[in-house]
Protein backbone atom coordinates (compact mmCIF):
# COMPACT_ATOMS: atom_id res chain seq x y z
CA UNK A 1 0.00 0.00 0.00
CA UNK A 2 2.14 2.72 -1.80
CA UNK A 3 1.29 6.36 0.43
CA UNK A 4 1.27 8.20 -2.88
CA UNK A 5 -1.55 6.33 -4.29
CA UNK A 6 -3.56 5.00 -0.72
CA UNK A 7 -3.08 7.75 1.43
CA UNK A 8 -3.85 6.54 5.32
CA UNK A 9 -4.22 9.13 7.86
CA UNK A 10 -4.69 8.28 11.48
CA UNK A 11 -8.05 9.64 13.05
CA UNK A 12 -7.50 12.45 15.55
CA UNK A 13 -10.51 11.87 17.80
CA UNK A 14 -13.42 9.09 18.23
CA UNK A 15 -15.97 10.74 16.64
CA UNK A 16 -13.38 10.69 13.42
CA UNK A 17 -14.20 6.79 14.14
CA UNK A 18 -17.81 6.88 14.22
CA UNK A 19 -18.18 9.40 11.26
CA UNK A 20 -15.98 7.10 9.17
CA UNK A 21 -18.48 4.42 9.53
CA UNK A 22 -21.55 6.48 7.71
CA UNK A 23 -19.34 7.09 4.67
CA UNK A 24 -19.43 2.88 3.45
CA UNK A 25 -16.67 3.44 0.88
CA UNK A 26 -14.65 5.87 2.61
CA UNK A 27 -12.70 3.42 4.99
CA UNK A 28 -9.60 1.92 4.15
CA UNK A 29 -11.42 -1.49 4.82
CA UNK A 30 -14.01 -1.01 2.35
CA UNK A 31 -11.87 0.54 -0.17
CA UNK A 32 -9.74 -3.07 -0.09
CA UNK A 33 -12.74 -5.12 -0.49
CA UNK A 34 -14.09 -3.53 -3.27
CA UNK A 35 -13.28 -6.12 -5.87
CA UNK A 36 -14.21 -9.09 -3.70
CA UNK A 37 -17.90 -8.95 -3.51
CA UNK A 38 -20.29 -11.49 -4.12
CA UNK A 39 -21.18 -13.06 -7.28
CA UNK A 40 -24.09 -15.56 -6.36
CA UNK A 41 -26.06 -15.69 -3.19
CA UNK A 42 -28.77 -17.65 -2.33
CA UNK A 43 -30.64 -17.54 0.87
CA UNK A 44 -30.55 -13.91 1.35
CA UNK A 45 -34.02 -12.37 1.24
CA UNK A 46 -33.23 -8.93 0.40
CA UNK A 47 -32.65 -5.41 2.00
CA UNK A 48 -32.52 -5.40 5.92
CA UNK A 49 -32.80 -3.16 8.35
CA UNK A 50 -29.01 -1.21 9.65
CA UNK A 51 -27.86 -2.69 13.22
CA UNK A 52 -26.35 0.09 15.59
CA UNK A 53 -24.18 -2.27 17.68
CA UNK A 54 -23.69 -0.09 21.49
CA UNK A 55 -20.61 -0.12 23.59
CA UNK A 56 -19.36 0.42 26.98
CA UNK A 57 -15.39 1.57 26.48
CA UNK A 58 -13.30 -1.58 25.97
CA UNK A 59 -15.86 -4.33 25.78
CA UNK A 60 -14.30 -7.16 24.56
CA UNK A 61 -17.64 -9.15 23.86
CA UNK A 62 -19.80 -6.28 22.11
CA UNK A 63 -16.81 -5.50 19.78
CA UNK A 64 -16.20 -8.91 18.94
CA UNK A 65 -19.98 -9.86 18.69
CA UNK A 66 -20.19 -6.84 16.29
CA UNK A 67 -17.11 -7.66 14.29
CA UNK A 68 -18.15 -11.16 13.31
CA UNK A 69 -21.51 -10.00 12.21
CA UNK A 70 -20.24 -7.13 10.36
CA UNK A 71 -17.30 -9.23 8.40
CA UNK A 72 -20.54 -11.13 7.05
CA UNK A 73 -22.80 -8.82 5.93
CA UNK A 74 -23.62 -8.52 2.16
CA UNK A 75 -20.50 -6.42 0.05
CA UNK A 76 -22.51 -6.27 -3.28
CA UNK A 77 -26.57 -7.26 -2.60
CA UNK A 78 -27.59 -4.95 0.35
CA UNK A 79 -26.74 -1.49 1.68
CA UNK A 80 -27.55 -1.93 5.05
CA UNK A 81 -25.20 0.57 7.41
CA UNK A 82 -23.40 -1.16 10.33
CA UNK A 83 -21.70 1.28 12.64
CA UNK A 84 -20.33 0.50 15.96
CA UNK A 85 -20.97 3.37 18.75
CA UNK A 86 -19.13 4.01 22.13
CA UNK A 87 -22.56 4.44 24.71
CA UNK A 88 -21.42 7.77 26.07
CA UNK A 89 -19.48 9.54 23.83
CA UNK A 90 -22.05 10.07 20.71
CA UNK A 91 -23.75 13.35 22.43
CA UNK A 92 -20.88 15.11 21.98
CA UNK A 93 -20.31 14.67 17.90
CA UNK A 94 -22.23 17.28 16.77
CA UNK A 95 -24.21 16.38 13.90
CA UNK A 96 -23.96 13.02 13.60
CA UNK A 97 -27.14 12.28 13.62
CA UNK A 98 -27.96 13.97 10.78
CA UNK A 99 -24.95 12.27 9.22
CA UNK A 100 -26.61 8.98 10.32
CA UNK A 101 -30.05 10.26 8.84
CA UNK A 102 -28.79 10.43 5.37
CA UNK A 103 -27.61 6.84 5.08
CA UNK A 104 -30.99 5.84 6.76
CA UNK A 105 -32.87 7.40 4.10
CA UNK A 106 -32.93 4.13 1.92
CA UNK A 107 -35.82 2.77 -0.20
CA UNK A 108 -38.92 1.23 1.89
CA UNK A 109 -38.58 -2.35 1.68
CA UNK A 110 -37.90 -3.19 5.10
CA UNK A 111 -38.95 -2.27 8.60
CA UNK A 112 -37.84 -0.93 11.25
CA UNK A 113 -35.20 1.25 10.18
CA UNK A 114 -32.19 0.08 12.59
CA UNK A 115 -31.73 -2.71 15.23
CA UNK A 116 -30.17 -0.83 18.55
CA UNK A 117 -28.00 -3.88 19.81
CA UNK A 118 -25.31 -4.43 22.70
CA UNK A 119 -24.69 -7.09 24.58
CA UNK A 120 -23.29 -5.25 27.71
CA UNK A 121 -25.11 -1.71 27.87
CA UNK A 122 -29.04 -1.74 29.66
CA UNK A 123 -32.09 -1.06 27.82
CA UNK A 124 -32.33 2.17 29.31
CA UNK A 125 -29.17 3.39 27.77
CA UNK A 126 -29.78 2.47 24.74
CA UNK A 127 -32.67 4.22 24.69
CA UNK A 128 -31.51 7.51 25.33
CA UNK A 129 -28.50 7.37 23.07
CA UNK A 130 -31.32 6.34 20.35
CA UNK A 131 -33.74 9.12 21.25
CA UNK A 132 -30.42 11.55 20.82
CA UNK A 133 -30.02 9.80 16.93
CA UNK A 134 -33.34 10.92 16.46
CA UNK A 135 -34.52 7.45 16.73
CA UNK A 136 -38.36 6.27 17.73
CA UNK A 137 -38.89 3.25 19.34
CA UNK A 138 -41.69 0.95 17.45
CA UNK A 139 -43.26 -1.92 17.88
CA UNK A 140 -43.49 -3.10 14.09
CA UNK A 141 -42.63 -6.51 13.32
CA UNK A 142 -38.87 -7.05 11.43
CA UNK A 143 -39.35 -7.41 7.37
CA UNK A 144 -37.02 -8.08 5.03
CA UNK A 145 -37.43 -8.04 1.37
CA UNK A 146 -36.68 -6.38 -2.07
CA UNK A 147 -39.36 -4.47 -3.81
CA UNK A 148 -40.17 -3.46 -7.87
CA UNK A 149 -40.10 -0.65 -9.06
CA UNK A 150 -37.84 0.24 -6.36
CA UNK A 151 -40.14 2.16 -3.80
CA UNK A 152 -39.71 5.87 -1.76
CA UNK A 153 -37.02 6.54 0.14
CA UNK A 154 -37.77 6.23 3.91
CA UNK A 155 -38.18 9.43 5.67
CA UNK A 156 -37.68 10.76 9.39
CA UNK A 157 -38.63 9.95 11.67
CA UNK A 158 -36.72 6.92 11.60
CA UNK A 159 -37.55 3.73 13.74
CA UNK A 160 -36.06 1.51 16.03
CA UNK A 161 -36.21 -2.00 17.47
CA UNK A 162 -33.68 -3.30 20.43
CA UNK A 163 -31.82 -6.54 21.39
CA UNK A 164 -32.92 -8.42 18.05
CA UNK A 165 -30.99 -11.40 16.85
CA UNK A 166 -29.74 -9.51 13.89
CA UNK A 167 -27.43 -12.86 12.84
CA UNK A 168 -30.45 -13.41 10.55
CA UNK A 169 -29.28 -10.66 8.11
CA UNK A 170 -25.87 -12.41 7.54
CA UNK A 171 -27.26 -15.99 7.73
CA UNK A 172 -26.93 -16.60 4.03
CA UNK A 173 -24.97 -18.82 1.64
CA UNK A 174 -22.56 -16.98 -0.54
CA UNK A 175 -19.76 -17.32 -3.39
CA UNK A 176 -17.14 -14.61 -3.45
CA UNK A 177 -14.89 -12.96 -6.80
CA UNK A 178 -15.18 -10.80 -10.01
CA UNK A 179 -16.57 -12.69 -13.05
CA UNK A 180 -15.74 -12.18 -16.63
CA UNK A 181 -17.24 -13.99 -19.51
CA UNK A 182 -15.33 -15.60 -22.66
CA UNK A 183 -15.45 -17.54 -25.60
CA UNK A 184 -13.87 -21.11 -25.38
CA UNK A 185 -13.21 -23.23 -28.47
CA UNK A 186 -13.66 -26.87 -27.81
CA UNK A 187 -11.65 -29.63 -29.41
CA UNK A 188 -11.18 -32.86 -28.72
CA UNK A 189 -7.55 -32.65 -28.68
CA UNK A 190 -7.54 -29.58 -25.85
CA UNK A 191 -8.80 -25.49 -26.03
CA UNK A 192 -6.27 -22.73 -24.98
CA UNK A 193 -8.33 -20.01 -23.25
CA UNK A 194 -7.08 -16.15 -22.54
CA UNK A 195 -8.68 -13.76 -20.81
CA UNK A 196 -8.06 -10.63 -18.76
CA UNK A 197 -8.41 -10.76 -15.32
CA UNK A 198 -11.69 -9.25 -13.95
CA UNK A 199 -9.52 -7.94 -11.04
CA UNK A 200 -6.79 -5.85 -11.50
CA UNK A 201 -3.30 -6.79 -9.25
CA UNK A 202 0.01 -4.74 -8.26
CA UNK A 203 2.47 -7.73 -6.75
CA UNK A 204 2.77 -10.99 -6.72
CA UNK A 205 0.09 -13.46 -4.40
CA UNK A 206 -2.10 -16.27 -5.28
CA UNK A 207 -5.44 -16.69 -6.46
CA UNK A 208 -8.40 -19.23 -7.43
CA UNK A 209 -9.77 -19.01 -10.62
CA UNK A 210 -12.98 -20.95 -11.39
CA UNK A 211 -14.27 -21.87 -14.41
CA UNK A 212 -18.50 -23.05 -15.45
CA UNK A 213 -20.68 -22.84 -18.03
CA UNK A 214 -22.05 -25.68 -20.16
CA UNK A 215 -19.26 -27.91 -21.28
CA UNK A 216 -18.85 -29.03 -18.07
CA UNK A 217 -22.56 -29.25 -16.92
CA UNK A 218 -22.72 -32.82 -17.66
CA UNK A 219 -19.32 -34.04 -16.13
CA UNK A 220 -19.69 -35.90 -13.31
CA UNK A 221 -18.40 -33.98 -10.45
CA UNK A 222 -15.16 -36.62 -9.37
CA UNK A 223 -11.43 -35.40 -8.77
CA UNK A 224 -10.77 -37.76 -11.72
CA UNK A 225 -12.69 -36.07 -13.94
CA UNK A 226 -11.54 -32.68 -12.96
CA UNK A 227 -7.92 -33.49 -13.74
CA UNK A 228 -8.91 -34.78 -17.04
CA UNK A 229 -9.60 -31.43 -17.50
CA UNK A 230 -6.66 -29.60 -16.08
CA UNK A 231 -3.68 -31.87 -14.08
CA UNK A 232 -3.98 -29.12 -11.04
CA UNK A 233 -8.14 -28.70 -11.49
CA UNK A 234 -10.62 -29.69 -8.35
CA UNK A 235 -14.40 -29.18 -8.30
CA UNK A 236 -15.93 -26.55 -6.70
CA UNK A 237 -19.32 -26.71 -6.50
CA UNK A 238 -20.51 -26.91 -10.17
CA UNK A 239 -17.46 -24.98 -11.23
CA UNK A 240 -13.68 -26.10 -12.48
CA UNK A 241 -11.14 -24.75 -9.82
CA UNK A 242 -7.42 -23.96 -10.16
CA UNK A 243 -4.68 -22.29 -8.13
CA UNK A 244 -2.57 -19.90 -9.91
CA UNK A 245 -0.54 -16.84 -9.43
CA UNK A 246 -2.55 -13.66 -9.48
CA UNK A 247 -2.33 -12.05 -12.89
CA UNK A 248 -3.96 -9.39 -14.83
CA UNK A 249 -4.27 -11.80 -17.59
CA UNK A 250 -4.24 -15.67 -17.92
CA UNK A 251 -3.94 -18.09 -19.90
CA UNK A 252 -4.86 -21.90 -19.74
CA UNK A 253 -4.69 -25.32 -21.50
CA UNK A 254 -7.84 -26.76 -20.53
CA UNK A 255 -8.96 -30.66 -22.37
CA UNK A 256 -13.20 -31.12 -21.92
CA UNK A 257 -13.40 -34.90 -21.76
CA UNK A 258 -16.40 -35.83 -23.95
CA UNK A 259 -18.59 -38.40 -21.64
CA UNK A 260 -17.26 -41.18 -22.97
CA UNK A 261 -13.73 -40.26 -21.90
CA UNK A 262 -15.41 -39.18 -18.30
CA UNK A 263 -17.37 -42.64 -17.98
CA UNK A 264 -14.12 -44.66 -18.69
CA UNK A 265 -12.46 -42.74 -15.87
CA UNK A 266 -14.96 -42.99 -13.20
CA UNK A 267 -14.93 -46.54 -14.41
CA UNK A 268 -11.15 -46.81 -13.79
CA UNK A 269 -11.39 -45.06 -10.46
CA UNK A 270 -13.96 -47.72 -8.94
CA UNK A 271 -12.54 -51.51 -10.11
CA UNK A 272 -9.56 -52.97 -12.60
CA UNK A 273 -11.92 -53.97 -15.33
CA UNK A 274 -14.91 -53.69 -16.70
CA UNK A 275 -17.12 -54.31 -20.09
CA UNK A 276 -20.54 -54.16 -20.86
CA UNK A 277 -23.23 -56.66 -20.19
CA UNK A 278 -24.84 -58.59 -23.15
CA UNK A 279 -27.64 -56.20 -22.22
CA UNK A 280 -25.47 -53.01 -22.56
CA UNK A 281 -23.85 -54.31 -25.95
CA UNK A 282 -27.27 -54.53 -27.68
CA UNK A 283 -27.90 -51.25 -26.05
CA UNK A 284 -24.50 -49.58 -27.29
CA UNK A 285 -25.08 -51.11 -30.86
CA UNK A 286 -28.87 -49.45 -30.61
CA UNK A 287 -27.82 -46.30 -29.94
CA UNK A 288 -25.28 -46.35 -32.99
CA UNK A 289 -27.44 -47.35 -35.55
CA UNK A 290 -30.73 -45.08 -34.59
CA UNK A 291 -31.36 -41.98 -34.07
CA UNK A 292 -31.81 -41.37 -30.57
CA UNK A 293 -33.81 -38.29 -30.52
CA UNK A 294 -36.78 -40.08 -30.88
CA UNK A 295 -37.20 -40.26 -27.28
CA UNK A 296 -37.71 -36.99 -27.02
CA UNK A 297 -41.07 -37.67 -28.25
CA UNK A 298 -43.77 -36.62 -26.16
CA UNK A 299 -44.86 -39.95 -24.13
CA UNK A 300 -42.32 -42.20 -25.63
CA UNK A 301 -40.03 -42.60 -23.06
CA UNK A 302 -42.88 -43.13 -20.13
CA UNK A 303 -44.35 -45.76 -22.64
CA UNK A 304 -40.78 -47.73 -22.58
CA UNK A 305 -40.27 -47.78 -18.75
CA UNK A 306 -43.95 -49.59 -18.45
CA UNK A 307 -42.79 -52.01 -21.02
CA UNK A 308 -39.24 -52.87 -19.42
CA UNK A 309 -39.21 -55.65 -16.97
CA UNK A 310 -37.02 -56.24 -14.23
Amino acid sequence: MQRSTLPVRRPRSNDEIGRAQIDIMGTLLQQTASQAGEYEVSGMPGETPGVIWVTEPDDLEDCLAFWNVRALRSLTFSQAPMLLLPVDDVKYWIGFDRQLASVLARPAEFSPDVIVVSCGVDQEKLEALAALLGLEPTEEKVRIGRSWPVPELRQAPFTCRFNLNVRQFVDFVREHGAITSVDIHVFASGSTVRFASPVSFDGAGGVLVRFSGRPFDGLPRRSSVASLVHEHASWHGNSIQLKTLAQNSYQFDLLVPSLDQARAQVLLDVTDRYQLSDKGRMGAALQETNDLAVLLVPGMFEALVDLMTP
